[in-house]
């Protein structure tokens, strides 16, 4: 009987707690007004449907929130993982300042390097969006691209 009680107590409390940290969650950025989209940057139409198929979620402001990204604590750490991507890369900044009309020639660097050591789309995002692995011919096309434009 103790055991109940504790057993319903404890769960009582996790649902408390779960329901604690969804409103106090990091409201989700969304795409803002008048951000570029990938598919109205200027870049060959091959490399723009790799980028909207593997990268879009995490960096750019065009996330496709699946599901499961509204269940405490899954819901925080894709919001961090998204926030991260978007500080490193953020396709949604590109073409918004003429005299960066569409990336650093460090961030073309580091497209190529990440998906060449196949450390991007990292292996937890591909658990659950296994279309977003790239072969190796996208591989080569992403660094075509980047190249091209260094």
């Amino acid at each position: 009987m103790k055991k109940q009680i504790y057993l319903s107590m404890s769960v009582a409390a996790l649902v408390v707690a779960a329901e604690a940290i969804a409103v106090l969650s990091p409201v989700r950025a969304s795409q803002s007004g008048g951000a570029p989209t990938i598919a109205s940057l200027a870049i060959p139409e091959r490399t723009k449907a790799i980028l909207q198929r593997s990268c879009r979620d995490c960096h750019s402001n065009e996330t496709t929130w699946p599901w499961y990204s509204r269940i405490q604590p899954i819901a925080m750490l894709i919001q961090h993982d998204v926030s991260i991507g978007r500080q490193h890369l953020d396709f949604s900044s590109w073409g918004r300042h003429p005299a960066r009309p569409i990336a650093s020639h460090n961030e073309l660097e580091e497209i190529c390097d990440v998906v060449s050591k196949g450390s991007m789309p990292p292996g937890r995002y591909l658990l659950m969006h296994s279309s977003a692995r790239l072969t190796t011919e996208e591989v080569k096309t992403i660094c075509d691209f980047a190249d091209s434009l260094r």
